[in-house]
């Protein structure tokens, strides 16, 4: 584990520091077309695959289980709560992860930048489609991994469950070169967009600097990896969204369509989002698991700190006086790009 985290910081970090954001860009680019063609190709085998027999098997499921939510976090008996969150914290999350939004700074004109957001969203949409393909089949061939809570494994495991032999093992090593095709893609975004701040905003912005921002994030992620072996990946992934849903997500929702946004206002719903979203993310582990709808709430905190951090961003800002300019700016974010010059 631990020589797999620092050959995966150090593969990222070269990347990015030798190419820069151009760099970046291409290996996400690359590495998307890879998880794409690794994760759909063994989706359509699979389902090819089932045919009459998947079918036969779907019947003979019980009714119950199809309705029944997969997620039940640490046991909580509130498998329903913990799916809601944990989708609305996906949903929303996805507006602001900053490698989402670095798209914008790499595209040359305004134009450029909105085509490429709407694709970015159309090819995650498309991504996102074979994941459920994997939960759907997982239930007919794979269901002691749903029954024990190991909704994980499911993705790797089903491709030898419903083709043993060489062909099966094929299948399964697409899968999981697709998913870590996926996680560097990932964390490269994600390195930049902390080496972009940092280089940025704390200090003169140059490629040394950057360069020097990206080797201390990298060392910092690996050093937090490392002690991080036996916590569960899928909540890692869950607190990420959940930051992102509670703190940008408001802040570019509110930002675009209401002229009243203050910066008193955008900067209390960020720090009430980060420090509801990241205290309660602490506090489950700290408290630990236990039955009852409190453990979700704090393991998948999305359900409450979202509507906090839109509340309390409103509420702020109606507070306070909005900037003179709000009416112009929100004007040139919603009227064509030509008509905003000659303006």
């Amino acid at each position: 584990y631990g020589v797999g985290g620092v050959l995966a910081g150090a593969v990222v970090s070269s990347s990015i520091a030798v190419g820069g954001m151009r760099a970046a860009t291409y290996v996400q680019a690359f590495h998307y077309v890879v998880k794409l063609i690794f994760i759909a190709v063994p989706a359509l085998v699979l389902l090819v695959r089932a045919g009459g027999e998947g079918r036969e098997l779907a019947l003979r499921v019980d009714a119950g289980a199809w309705s029944r939510p997969l997620l039940d976090l640490h046991g909580s008996g509130q498998p329903l709560l913990a799916t809601w969150s944990v989708l609305l914290a996906t949903t929303l999350g996805a507006v602001g992860l900053p490698h989402v939004i670095m798209r914008f700074h790499t595209s040359a004109t305004a134009r450029i930048a909105r085509r490429v957001a709407v694709w970015v969203i159309v090819l995650l949409g498309l991504f996102y489609l074979f994941p459920a393909v994997y939960g759907l089949l997982g239930r007919v061939f794979a269901p002691g991994l749903i029954t024990e809570g190991h909704t994980d494994q499911v993705t790797v495991v089903l491709p030898g469950a419903m083709v043993p032999g060489a062909w099966g093992a094929v299948l399964t090593a697409l899968v999981a070169a697709g998913a870590f095709a996926a996680f560097l893609s990932t964390s490269s975004g994600l390195l930049l967009a902390l080496a972009g701040g940092l280089s940025h905003d704390l200090s003169r912005s140059s490629v040394p600097r950057l360069r020097l921002a990206v080797a201390a994030g990298a060392l910092v992620a690996v050093g937090l990896s490392l002690p991080a072996e036996r916590v569960d990946i899928n909540v890692l992934v869950g607190w990420a969204f959940a930051v992102a849903a509670s703190t940008f997500c408001p802040l570019l929702v509110l930002g675009i369509w209401w002229r009243g946004l203050t910066v008193p206002g955008a900067a209390a719903g960020l720090i009430a989002g980060v420090c509801a979203a990241t205290g309660a993310a602490l506090a489950s582990v700290v408290t630990g698991p236990h039955p009852g709808w409190l453990t979700v709430l704090l393991a998948q905190p999305a359900a409450w700190t979202v509507p906090l951090a839109f509340a309390v961003m409103a509420g702020v800002s109606l507070l306070t006086r909005p900037p003179e300019w709000a009416e112009r700016a929100l004007l040139r974010l919603h009227i064509p790009q030509r008509a905003a010059g000659d303006g």
